[in-house]
């Protein structure tokens, strides 16, 4: 099992504080984003890692080089950024023919990761998505089986696929895929993954996996990001008590 962070974001909503500092160097509490992901995917036996780079990336690179997490880390540089299918098409060589974990690097969430690994394991998925019950306007559509069927923008009313009768969840930010997924991918270097898990999903065994996090954070504006601070400042300070 290998990982792959995405930190190629300009991170607009964030202006002008990412104007210098990429979003997931933002610190929270003591430890910025990226830091917090790396350790959780280390503390679940994953020692090798890719981090996609466009903004700022000299500034994430030299924050790795700058520690010592025990993690080999693969860099992957966009000269233009690639959304998150073309990410990780790049990155093709690096998983190798291992799964792989992608995780968003401006999400800031605990859970069983190890869970989520094993279910992909056990019922041979070639995606495993991680999703919640939680407030939202996007969310994806799986049939009585955690099959994926779809995705809703219930604010913009657009969709993709099948989400009528289905069952809806919200995407996490943290997913499993194997390297048979790769074979299918387009020719084209920049896509969405979401466009193309749902132009192949005859191809391709995608199955969700509910969770319930011991917390969940996206950091994309500064309304949420002061959230997260906030919580950390709070749980920090009860873990020193």
């Amino acid at each position: 099992m290998k990982g792959f962070i995405l930190c190629a974001g300009l991170g607009t909503r964030l202006r002008p504080l990412t104007d210098t500092v990429p979003k997931p160097l933002i610190d929270i509490d003591g430890e910025n984003v990226l830091e917090k992901i790396i350790i959780k995917l280390k503390n679940n036996g994953i020692t090798e890692i890719a981090v996609n780079l466009h903004h700022l990336s000299d500034k994430i690179i030299g924050f790795l080089k700058s520690k010592n997490f025990g993690v080999k880390f693969h860099f992957s540089y966009e000269k233009e950024i690639l959304d998150t299918g073309g990410g990780i098409k790049k990155i093709k060589d690096f998983v190798s023919n291992e799964n792989l974990i992608v995780h968003n690097g401006d999400i800031l969430t605990d859970f069983d990761l190890n869970s989520a690994i094993n279910f992909h394991e056990k019922y041979r998925n070639d995606v495993t998505l991680c999703v919640m019950e939680r407030e939202g306007s996007r969310k994806l559509a799986f049939d009585g089986e955690m099959n994926l069927s779809g995705w809703v923008n219930i604010e913009k009313n657009i969709h993709d696929g099948e989400v009528k009768d289905k069952i809806m969840y919200s995407f996490m930010g943290v997913h499993i895929i194997s390297p048979s997924v790769f074979g299918f991918m387009p020719k084209e270097d920049k896509f969405p993954i979401f466009d193309f898990y749902i132009r192949n999903l005859k191809n391709i065994k995608i199955k969700g996996y509910p969770v319930k996090p011991d917390y969940w954070f996206d950091i994309g504006t500064y309304e949420k990001l002061e959230k997260a601070k906030n919580f950390f400042r709070e749980f920090n300070k009860g873990r020193k008590l």
